[in-house]
Order: structure tokens, then C-alpha cells, then sequence
């Protein structure tokens, strides 16, 4: 989650929010911003590696050596931070969306170690080698008949077509989740994105908890259906581990199936969407990939760190740490901008250019304790799907210009509509 603001009316019907002052060094939140933020990120790494808004205190870095620093060490940055998002509200409006803040707080995403451990080792379990080989023959063949579906239709947005469905269909089916509800997880998981990725507004917190809502009935179906929860690994293991451990609760169950079926495509989506769009603009690049099918694991790798799928992080701050020279002061916020540091010319050569011969070490899918357990399953689905779109649409160019979808956390676009 990212940059909301902390202000909001005396009707849940109508939060309101404060616009970023003018006083503020650099643009971190428009649409101006979102939609070509390099030229400000240089900036950032060249004047202010570490800074600080004047107007709403939270701190910005984008130097990969610190954000390494902070993502590693939670003690003084904590990922338990659903309440900052809520700190300022008047107690009539935390109340009424205590249901999302309470849903939201469940997720491992913002636990700490060691309470997010054993969970974190049981998806880990389930996401290992072997499932991902014995699924890897399901993820061609659901790519192929998207990619059948996609001429049958004359369907030429690649993002529709292939890049959500793909991984939406596989964490679905792991979850328990019929292929013909995947719609449903869309709209879902566009409202919690556009609650936890944009500038806080009535319509996003309150959309965001009926979905919350919406999917905790539908998965609380799923969950009373035997047959479906013993014959689906990853949900099988969760609910095992539930009635091990009684602390952990079938609200807990429910809380992380849900940030599973968010987080399970949506950063895969974006990795297959932007590497094609990369692909198409560096045409040189495109064709030594065709030439060497082997280049698409390093392509896959400079794709996450040219123009990955997440640009920022965000932590909150848990106790005063010195940071390089600067102090960073317990209870603010500290966004990692990992776009910038993924152009930082300390750590790569060339940042500005795309090379799928490059081996960069990225951060695309998180680093330390929270480093994403679906890493190796995204890294395979976007390989599928590329192998894919190159086999049968190896002319396919983009004919129109992307508009990015307004989030700060996500790398997003509305559309990819490519020439069939």
C-alpha cells in the first residue's frame, strides 16, 4: 500500500483527501509521474537517495544498498503497518471500515517475523519444485488455449487476453477457485489494487472493502466443499496448518487465500505485459531472443529490473535508525522506491538500457524475510507466456501507446494492444 492520506470527513460516504502541497521537492504520486517516472528517479539518485516529503514526512529511497538495509532488517522496519493507513481517521470511520483494516491486517504481507514464519514456510512448501513441475505441463496447455481463444476472437489486448488470465487461472486452480469465477477475482482484486496503490478517496476504501467482504463469503463456500480443499495443494496445506495451530484461525485461512489470489497474479500479470511491451521496443532484443530461446530467463530478470512490475515498497518505521548520514525516525513511513534503484549506475552499468544478455541482481520480487514465495512460480508463467507470444505472434507490435493504471506501488497498464 502506498501514499494515502490520513484525512478523512465526517461521513464514510465521502472521505476526503489533501492534495500533495507544492512545497514538496519532487512529484512522487501523479499521473505525470506514474506514467514515465525515470527522469525523477535519477534525480532522486543523484540529489536525494534518501528524502524525506516536507508535507507528509514519510521518507523515499532509492539507493539499493539501503533498501537492501531496511528490507532485510525487521526489527526497525516493520511490515505491520495496516493501521498507519488509518492512524488519522476520526473513530467513527475506522469503524466503519474495520472489516477491511481487520481482513487486511491477517495477510502475511504485513506480519513480521517471527509471527509471518511458519506460514511463510508452509506456502513456501507448497510453491516448491516439484508442484511447479507437476504443473508446469497445466500452464502451457491453459496458455495455448488462451492464445487460441485470443485469434479466434480477434482479441489483440495482450493483458485481457493472456497476461491476466494466465496466472489467475493457475492461482486459482491451486486455490480451490473454478476457472469460470476468475472474472470475479478481477474486479476484486482491481478494487483492493486501487485501494492499496493510489491516493486514498471514498470510492477506493469503500469498494475495496466489499470486495474483501465479497471474497471472504465466496472462499468460505470453497472452504466447506471437502473434495475441493483435499484435492488443491496449496489451500490443503493452509487449512493443515490451521487445525495445527490454534492460534490460526479460519479467519486467518480466509485472509491469506485472499491475499494469495491478489498477490498470486497480480505481479505476474504486469512481469508478462511489460516484458512483451520492452520486447517490442527494443526490436534487436526481440530477435536474439527469437534466434535463443535460452535468453528468456535473463530476460525475465532485466525485465524486473528495466521496468518491473513493482516499483515501491513501503515499511513503517519501528524504532530511530541511522541510514547512511540521515536518521530515520520511528513511527513515519519509509517508501522503497525500487524503480529508482533499479537504475542506479552504482550497481548497474548502462541503468537506461534494456540488455537480456545482463544477469542483474533485482529486487523485483522482494528481498530478506518477505521475498515473494510465488517468485519461481511467476518467473515460469511469464517464461510460458513469452515463449508463447513469440511463437505466435512474432510480428506482434504494439499499436497504440500503454496508459498506466494510477498506482504508485504497481507497474500497471490499462491495456497492451498489439498488431495480430
Amino acid at each position: 500500500m502506498d501514499d494515502h492520506t490520513d484525512v478523512v470527513s465526517n461521513s464514510h460516504s465521502a472521505l476526503a483527501l489533501n492534495t500533495q502541497s507544492q512545497t514538496d521537492e519532487y512529484d512522487l504520486s501523479s499521473m505525470n509521474f506514474i506514467s514515465n517516472p525515470f527522469e525523477t528517479y535519477r534525480t532522486l539518485l543523484q540529489q536525494a537517495p534518501i528524502y524525506q516529503s516536507p508535507t507528509s514526512g514519510h521518507y523515499y529511497i532509492s539507493k539499493p544498498d539501503y533498501i537492501e538495509h531496511i528490507l532485510k532488517n525487521n526489527q526497525a522496519f516493520s511490515s505491520d503497518r495496516v493501521n498507519t493507513f488509518t492512524a488519522a481517521l476520526p473513530p467513527e470511520q475506522i469503524a466503519f471500515i474495520q472489516p477491511l483494516i481487520n481482513g487486511l491486517s491477517k495477510w502475511l504481507l504485513f506480519q513480521d517475523p517471527p509471527k509471518h514464519m511458519p506460514l511463510r514456510r508452509i506456502i513456501n512448501a507448497s510453491l516448491k519444485h516439484k508442484l511447479l513441475m507437476a504443473i508446469e505441463p497445466e500452464i502451457k496447455q491453459l496458455t495455448q488455449q488462451l492464445i487460441q481463444t485470443m485469434k479466434q476472437e480477434q482479441q489483440n489486448d495482450i493483458i485481457q487476453g493472456l497476461a491476466y488470465p494466465l496466472p489467475a487461472l493457475v492461482i486459482a486452480r491451486l486455490l480451490g477457485v473454478p476457472a469460470s469465477d476468475i472474472h470475479l477475482i478481477k474486479k476484486w482484486s482491481d478494487d483492493i489494487a486501487q485501494f492499496m496503490g493510489s491516493t486514498l478517496s471514498a470510492s477506493s476504501a469503500i469498494k475495496a472493502q466489499e470486495s474483501i467482504i465479497d471474497m471472504a463469503d465466496y472462499l468460505t463456500n470453497i472452504l466447506n466443499n471437502q473434495t475441493v480443499c483435499e484435492s488443491t495443494t496449496v489451500l490443503g496445506n493452509i487449512i493443515q496448518y490451521q487445525q495445527d495451530s490454534s492460534d490460526f484461525t479460519l479467519n486467518d485461512v480466509i485472509a491469506n487465500c485472499i491475499m494469495l489470489l491478489f498477490a498470486g497474479h497480480e505481479t505476474t500479470t504486469n512481469l508478462i505485459s511489460n516484458l512483451w511491451q520492452q520486447l517490442q521496443s527494443h526490436p534487436s532484443q526481440l530477435q536474439q531472443l527469437i534466434d535463443n530461446p535460452a535468453l528468456i530467463k535473463p530476460a525475465i530478470e532485466e525485465s524486473l529490473r528495466y521496468d518491473g512490475a513493482v516499483h515501491r515498497l513501503g515499511r513503517l518505521i519501528a524504532k530511530d535508525t541511522l541510514i547512511g548520514n540521515t536518521l530515520l525516525k520511528k513511527g513515519h513511513r519509509v517508501f522503497l522506491m525500487l524503480g529508482a534503484a533499479h537504475r542506479c549506475p552504482e550497481r548497474y552499468s548502462s541503468p537506461d538500457t534494456f540488455d537480456i544478455h545482463r544477469k542483474p541482481k533485482q529486487l523485483g520480487f522482494g528481498f530478506g524475510p518477505h521475498i515473494c514465495p510465488g517468485a519461481a512460480l511467476g518467473r515460469l508463467e511469464a517464461e510460458i507466456a513469452i515463449a508463447a507470444l513469440i511463437e505466435h505472434f512474432p510480428q506482434g507490435s504494439i499499436i497504440e501507446p500503454p496508459q498506466y493504471i494510477n498506482n504508485l506501488g504497481l507497474r500497471a497498464m490499462k491495456s497492451l494492444k498489439i498488431k495480430l
